[in-house]
């Protein structure tokens, strides 16, 4: 694949690239090298976009092979140091795992616990509102029964003015049968005899009629009105609570540590495990280097 020079404008088939990345051709190279070591000069500018090249960015023929023991001895040291580099990384990267291991199973424990306290508080809803409503029935019955003991009140009066209604009527109906008896068969001279002592029943059934007054009204003199109980009942809500202090939470801490405690013994027989597995892996890298080197 040919190019064309930035120096003569030639299309070449072998090129150099410039530190610059702009392309020469051989003879330009030959040329532009053999006219900087006539002058002394240590750099030329790329004739496409004027950077300065060193002349030993031109003259790689003249670069010196190292020595295959060298290079060798290089790529070990390299290797070495590679390796030495990501296997710290990955005990890093594997010590941060169990943290993040760790951080987890407490994530779970937190979360079964919040299961259970939540339980705790739903039982002890139930139990107010239970209570509240016992309360409620229990006033309920009371509240009721002051109303049943108005009306038994109210109605013994009214039994008691009809008893006396009653008997005032049937003493008046007495008379009036007496009376009325008296006219059709007395006699003429004994009605003129006996009219004052016939007047005097009248009148004395007369007077034993009561006032024509209830003693009492239809009214129950009881207001119903739980509007100011029933706001208060609107706003039952539950009341937040700040977080424990380490004092009050102290046996709670204990059996957090009880519980993390046995997570350490967890966590190191899985560290045991997982250090023979990097026993296992370092093994792989030191074959990987013997077979290097």
């Amino acid at each position: 694949m040919s190019f064309t020079c930035v120096h003569c404008g030639d299309s070449q088939k072998k090129k150099l690239e410039l530190t610059c990345k702009h392309d020469l051709c051989n003879k330009c190279e030959d040329d532009i090298k053999k006219k900087g070591d006539d002058a002394g000069a240590q750099e030329f500018h790329c004739p496409e976009c004027n950077k300065g090249v060193e002349h030993q960015a031109l003259n790689k023929k003249g670069d010196k092979k190292k020595n295959p023991q060298e290079e060798l001895a290089e790529k070990r040291r390299q290797y070495h140091e590679k390796k030495s580099e990501i296997i710290k990384n990955l005990e890093d990267l594997e010590r941060e795992n169990r943290k993040l291991e760790d951080f987890m199973k407490r994530l779970n424990v937190i979360g079964e616990k919040t299961k259970v306290n939540a339980s705790y508080v739903r039982n002890d809803i139930n139990q107010e509102c239970d209570a509240l409503i016992l309360i409620i029935e229990r006033r309920r019955r009371v509240m009721l029964g002051k109303v049943d003991d108005a009306q038994a009140r109210k109605l013994r009066t009214l039994q008691t003015q009809m008893r006396s209604c009653q008997q005032a009527r049937s003493k008046g109906l007495a008379v009036v049968i007496r009376t009325n008896r008296a006219l059709e068969r007395m006699p003429q001279d004994t009605l003129i005899t006996k009219a004052d002592s016939i007047n005097g029943s009248i009148d004395d059934a007369k007077e034993s009629y009561p006032e024509l007054n209830p003693e009492i009204d239809e009214k129950i003199n009881y207001k119903v009105d739980f509007s100011s109980t029933k706001e208060q009942l609107e706003q039952l809500d539950l009341e937040e609570v700040e977080d424990e202090g380490e004092e009050e939470g102290g046996e709670e801490d204990e059996k957090e540590k009880g519980e993390w405690t046995e997570l350490a013994d967890e966590n190191k027989d899985g560290n045991k495990k997982e250090n023979e597995e990097d026993g296992e892996k370092k093994g792989d890298w030191t074959g990987l280097a013997e077979e290097n080197s």
